[in-house]
Formats: structure tokens, C-alpha cells, sequence
């Protein structure tokens, strides 16, 4: 936050990562600067984060929609992970978007569960802020499904964002109607294709809760799609894919065929999405 109101761009670094992918990344992405606690990282100017000498004032930045915003690597399931730019326009385009399409509110809090190296983090945290909602943050080590349910209880969580991976592991800790699930009121996942049974197992667990399955790229600025299944629970009876849904209101997405032609319904095609929120893919790839 920090970072992006003195009008820079940042870039997340995991610094669980090898030091030589480190430095790659640094050298890829030529950062003016690695603010860190105590991870080397060679040829990189590195500043500590401690308060001393911080100015008292915010700093007097005018942002253009056009300046930088992030810099997130995909996660590299197609091939090489790519860095991807994405603008405060495309950034302030999709989070009030989000937000509204979740309903996010002063009343709401939310849970922050993605690492920042996601770009899931970014939705997490804007969309929350900029809706003047609470974003709860788990204490480290908060990883275990029974931890995670403690903690959603106890500090009355309403909306909770978990991929579909950790999102089973959760929900075999977890019983029909239980009651460290009531005070959610919005569940969404995403990131990989949600199981079927497992959406059967969330809405038998937290019955009141609209339940949404989400979609999108890092190069189109996280969300793009998104389906209630909760109001379409029929779609679960089968063992099929829970479907994306349709567009949230800053993108375009269409099913185009090798010709780049609309492909007829029932055959299949590639997605192409549009919209304010397509980002750049840093040079090189």
C-alpha cells in the first residue's frame, strides 16, 4: 500500500524461492529497489522495513491511469512464468467491478488468505479497503482447515476466498451446517476448476451463504467471470464442471474458433477476453 501511494508499482516477491530465481526475477524486472527483513538478493539495492525517518504525511502523488500499478509472474502451469504489468487504470476498472458484483460492504469482513505473490492478494486486499470493509489477517501458521474455521468463527468473518485445493481440505473439516461457518454470508473459489462435490459440501455446510465460482488471468487483472452456484445449485448434480459464468462488467469474453469466428454452441473454441482489464506482459515473452 505503501508503495503504490508514493505512485510506484510493486513487484511480490516469495522469499521462500530459490536466491538464483530471485535474482532472476530482479534482473527480468530491474526493481529500483527490494524492501525486505533479511533475504539477499545479489546486485539489488536493498531497503529495510523499519520506521525510522518515515515522513508523517502522505506523499503529494498525482497517478495517471497509465502508470504501473503491480508486477505479478503467472504461475507457469502453461510454460515459463510470465511478469505481467498491470496499471492503476485496469486495477481501479476491475476492483470497483468486483466489488459492487460481490456486494462488499462496511459490515463486511474478509478474510486475507492468498499470498502476496498472487495476484488474488491484490483482489483480497483493494476490495476490501476500497469498500470499507475489515480485512482479517490469520496469524502466521494459520494454515490447518480446523485453525482456519476457529478463526473465521471467532473473529465473524463474512466472506472468504479459498482455492478450490484448500478449499476441500476445509470442507472435509467441516460438517453440514456448522457453526463456525455462520457468520459467512459470501464463499468464493477460484483459481483451478472447482469439484462439484465439493460445492454440494459448502452449501450443505454454510447453508446461508451465496457460493461463487470465479474466474480469470493474471493477464486480464484476476476476475473476469463468475457464476453463482448458489442460485443454480442444479448444475451440481452431475459430476461435469461447475461453469464460469458469464462476464463481470468490465470484461468481454468471447468463445472464438482457429479463425477467430464466434465458435458455434456445443463446439469448442478458445477464450479470448477483453475489456479494460487486459494488462501487459512484460518484454521478453
Amino acid at each position: 500500500l505503501a508503495i503504490m501511494k508514493a505512485g510506484s508499482g510493486y513487484l511480490p516477491l516469495d522469499p521462500s524461492l530459490p536466491p538464483a530465481r530471485l535474482a532472476e526475477i530482479c534482473a527480468e524486472t530491474r526493481p529500483l529497489a527490494v524492501l525486505t527483513a533479511n533475504t539477499e538478493i545479489p546486485g539489488v539495492r536493498l531497503l529495510t522495513a523499519d520506521d525510522d525517518g518515515a515522513p508523517a504525511a502522505a506523499p503529494a502523488v498525482s497517478l495517471r491511469p497509465g502508470q504501473l500499478a503491480y508486477v505479478i509472474h503467472t504461475s507457469g502451469t502453461s510454460g515459463r512464468p510470465k511478469a505481467v504489468a498491470v496499471s492503476h487504470g485496469s486495477l481501479a476498472c476491475v476492483v470497483g467491478d468486483i466489488g459492487a458484483a460481490y456486494q462488499i460492504g462496511p459490515r463486511d469482513r474478509v478474510l486475507q488468505l492468498a499470498a502476496l505473490a498472487f495476484d488474488t492478494s491484490v483482489e483480497q486486499i483493494l476490495v476490501t479497503l476500497t469498500r470499507g470493509a475489515t480485512l482479517l489477517l490469520p496469524p502466521a501458521g494459520t494454515v490447518a482447515p480446523a485453525d482456519l474455521l476457529r478463526f473465521t468463527e471467532q473473529e465473524q468473518a463474512t466472506v472468504a476466498d479459498l482455492t478450490p485445493a484448500y478449499w476441500h481440505r476445509l470442507l472435509a473439516a467441516a460438517e453440514p451446517g456448522d457453526p463456525r461457518l455462520r457468520s459467512l454470508r459470501l464463499m468464493i473459489t477460484g483459481g483451478e476448476p472447482a469439484d462439484p462435490a465439493d460445492c454440494r459440501a459448502m452449501l450443505a455446510a454454510a447453508p446461508g451463504a451465496r457460493l461463487l465460482n470465479a474466474y480469470g488471468l493474471t493477464e486480464t487483472t484476476i476476475t473476469s467471470a463468475l457464476f453463482d452456484v448458489s442460485a443454480r445449485p442444479e448444475v451440481l448434480a452431475g459430476q461435469g464442471p461447475v461453469p464460469v459464468g458469464r462476464a463481470v462488467g468490465h470484461a468481454t469474453i468471447m468463445v472464438l474458433d482457429s479463425g477467430l469466428a464466434p465458435a458455434p454452441a456445443g463446439t469448442a473454441g478458445e477464450i479470448y477476453i477483453g475489456g479494460c482489464g487486459v494488462a501487459q506482459v512484460a518484454a521478453g515473452h
